[in-house]
C-alpha cells in the first residue's frame, strides 16, 4: 500500500531475500525505499557445490604417464623457446664468423666431460734438455764472476792495503833526549806535514818539489785530504762488497754444477761427511759443510 492508501501494483521488479533483523528505520518507514541486500558469501556456503576434478589419464593410456596439466606445459615451451633462441644465435654467429680467428685457448684447453678445461702448462723436459740448461746458467754465472774479478782487480790496482782497520804505530828510537825534544818527523820521512799521519801513499819531498806536485800547506788544505780519505774509505767498501759478491758467485756456480750432475741419479753417490777430532779428541761440529758426493768414472772421449 502507498501513503494515500491505495494499494499499488510492482510489476517487473524482483527483490531479493532481505533477513529481518538488517531492516532500519528508512526501510520501516518508506516501504518504497527499501533496498534488499544480502549476504553472498553466506548463501554460497550454504548452497551445496560440485567439485571439479581434473581429468586424469585415461586408461589405454596409463603407459605414457601422468597427463600433462597447463603449468606444466608453459614451463616446457618456455624452456624449448629459450633452447631456440639460443640455437638462432649460435647460427648467427657462425654464419660472420671469421674463417681466419684464432685464439690461443683453442688450442690449449680440452673437453673433460663436456666442459673445457684448460690444458696442464708444465713441459717436462728431458734429463739431456735440463742438462743443457744448467750448463747455460753455469755459463752465465762464470761470466759475471770473471766480471766482478776484473772489477776486484782494478780497484785494488789504485788502492793499497798497507792500513788496516787497526791503528798502527811506527816507533823511531834516538840518541839521546835532546835529540827526541828537536825531533821532526816530516823531516825524518822527508815528506809534507800533511802526509806524515799516513802509512800508505807517503810521497816524498824531492817527488813533490818537481814540476806541477809542489804541495804546502796553502795549496792543499787538511779539508781536501780529509775527502781523499773518505773516497778512500769508500773505495774499500766497494772493494769488499765485490769480495763478498765474488764468494756468492762461485758457490752458486758449485751449487748449480752439483745439481747438473744430480739430474742422472745413478751416477752419484751421497758421501757420508767424517768428522775429525781436534785436540783434545772430540769430534769437531761442521754445521756449514754440506752434503758430499762422489761421481761415477765416465769415459768423456
Amino acid at each position: 500500500y502507498g501513503r494515500d492508501g491505495r494499494e499499488l501494483l510492482l510489476r517487473h521488479h524482483t527483490f531479493d531475500y532481505i533477513s529481518p533483523l538488517s531492516l532500519t528505520h528508512t526501510h520501516l518507514t518508506h516501504p518504497l525505499s527499501l533496498t534488499l541486500t544480502y549476504t553472498m558469501s553466506s548463501l554460497r556456503n550454504a548452497i551445496p557445490q560440485r567439485d571439479h576434478k581434473e581429468r586424469s589419464q585415461p586408461q589405454h593410456r596409463q603407459k605414457l604417464g601422468i597427463l600433462e596439466k597447463k603449468k606444466d606445459y608453459k614451463i616446457r615451451a618456455k624452456e624449448y623457446h629459450l633452447k631456440e633462441d639460443t640455437i638462432q644465435k649460435l647460427k648467427q654467429k657462425a654464419s660472420f664468423r671469421n674463417p681466419d680467428e684464432f685464439y690461443f685457448k683453442m688450442i690449449n684447453t680440452k673437453k673433460v666431460d663436456g666442459v673445457h678445461q684448460e690444458k696442464d702448462k708444465t713441459h717436462k723436459y728431458t734429463n739431456q734438455e735440463l742438462e743443457n740448461m744448467k750448463t747455460r746458467d753455469m755459463r752465465y754465472l762464470m761470466v759475471k764472476k770473471d766480471i766482478e774479478t776484473n772489477k776486484i782487480s782494478k780497484i785494488q790496482e789504485n788502492l793499497h792495503f798497507l792500513d788496516g782497520s787497526t791503528e798502527r804505530k811506527h816507533t823511531i828510537f834516538v840518541e839521546d833526549p835532546e835529540e827526541l825534544e828537536s825531533f821532526n818527523s816530516a823531516s825524518y820521512f822527508s815528506t809534507a806535514p800533511q802526509f806524515v799521519d799516513r802509512s800508505f801513499n807517503r810521497p816524498l819531498s824531492s817527488t813533490l818539489s818537481d814540476g806541477s806536485l809542489v804541495i804546502n800547506e796553502q795549496q792543499i788544505s787538511s779539508k781536501d785530504i780529509e775527502k781523499l780519505d773518505t773516497k778512500r774509505a769508500k773505495a774499500y767498501e766497494e772493494l769488499n762488497i765485490r769480495m763478498e759478491r765474488e764468494n756468492q758467485l762461485k758457490q752458486a756456480i758449485d751449487e748449480v754444477y752439483l745439481q747438473k750432475q744430480s739430474i742422472n741419479p745413478n751416477n752419484k753417490r751421497k758421501k757420508k761427511n767424517k768428522r775429525k777430532r781436534n785436540i783434545t779428541g772430540q769430534l769437531s761440529q761442521n754445521t756449514k759443510q754440506g752434503p758430499k758426493y762422489k761421481w761415477r768414472r765416465e769415459r768423456k772421449k
